[in-house]
């Protein structure tokens, strides 16, 4: 169970040119979110039976901040009414969490407010460009290699090309095991996308589209800094064959 509160606000005024009566304010929200630890006894006997169970609930753990961007509303209509979507069209999820007030997820998204109210013959919109900050998932992120954490808190928010890096990187594990093909992650043939995972990988990378400039600058940054945490992951140990599969793994569900 997670609980949110708003900490402070940093406002930045967006005013719909034309209309008197419709405002959009878009500003940084600091949230406050805890979890509560739920602990569950059991009472097993030697044949595996629960003879009695016990759920004991604690106190919450020590809330985590982080900044996300924040859409308010302001109108005389009844109605009000915020829809968004990405570059692709794809509808994106605003958490409303106030009458007038919406969280905007990382990345940039088209906001569309309506306020309509017949009663008193307002039927106003506007659209807006908002880019969401903020960029770690809510869920945990799989991190037992140190690249999970550091491809989540720098990949860019692009659904299809995020999609497109993880089928990558889960297919990079797979060649490991020869499947569809073997292919090494040794020195030798390291410019030979046929023989090499890295190779391939970049070949990957050169040939992906990306919707516009500055995500693609994002996924050159994205690269070098996964690129860091495996160096420094291999100083702490030495990979295996497995080990490599479950480091391309982890970065494929950081990516989801």
């Amino acid at each position: 169970m997670k609980k949110m509160i708003f900490a402070a606000l940093l406002s930045v005024a967006l005013c719909s040119p034309g209309f008197a009566q419709l405002r959009v304010q878009v500003s940084e929200a600091t949230t406050m979110q805890s979890s509560f630890l739920t602990v569950r006894t059991e009472l097993i006997d030697s044949d595996g039976k629960v003879l009695d169970s016990l759920e004991e609930q604690k106190q919450p753990t020590l809330p985590t901040a982080s900044k996300q961007t924040m859409v308010t509303v302001t109108s005389d209509a009844k109605n009000i009414s915020v829809y968004a979507d990405d570059i692709n069209r794809d509808p994106v999820v605003l958490v409303q969490v106030a009458k007038n007030k919406w969280l905007v997820p990382p990345g940039k998204c088209w906001v569309d407010v309506r306020a309509i109210d017949f009663d008193k013959n307002i039927y106003e919109t506007t659209k807006i460009v908002v880019v969401g900050v903020g960029g770690r998932p809510s869920e945990p992120v799989a991190n037992d290699y140190g690249v999970g954490q550091v491809s989540a808190d720098t990949a860019p928010a692009d659904k299809r090309t995020r999609a497109q890096v993880a089928e990558h990187h889960r297919q990079a594990g797979e060649f490991l095991y020869g499947r569809p093909s073997l292919k090494s992650v040794t020195n030798e043939n390291y410019d030979d996308p046929g023989s090499n995972v890295f190779a391939w990988l970049n070949q990957q990378a050169a040939e992906m589209e990306c919707p516009d400039p500055e995500t693609c600058k994002q996924w050159a940054t994205w690269r070098q800094k996964v690129g860091e945490a495996f160096q420094v992951s291999q100083e702490t140990r030495e990979y295996t064959r497995a080990d490599w599969y479950k480091a391309f793994n982890e970065i494929a569900e950081s990516l989801k």
